[in-house]
């Protein structure tokens, strides 16, 4: 019998160890609903005021970007 690699993503390898009772785990909400296809883990929703995240663009200049990446932030700040 052979041995074949497999690679892992970090959040298969945290879901790997929130399934052996290692421990628990905040992931992603698409991340943590893949992993609970594969492995044998439940996913609990965050509903408290502290888990909503606020997202940030970053950029050394707006006024240098191309035109086609300040109409893609403009489309993301509406």
């Amino acid at each position: 019998m052979s041995t074949i690699p497999m690679a892992l993503t970090p959040f298969d390898a945290i879901c790997q160890m929130v399934e052996r009772r290692v421990g628990i785990s905040i992931l992603p909400e698409r991340a943590a609903e893949r992993c609970s296809k594969t492995f044998g883990i439940r996913v609990v929703a965050l509903t408290d005021e502290w888990a909503s995240r606020e997202l940030r663009i970053c950029l050394r200049s707006f006024d240098d970007l191309p035109a086609y990446a300040k109409r893609l932030i403009e489309a993301l700040r509406e």
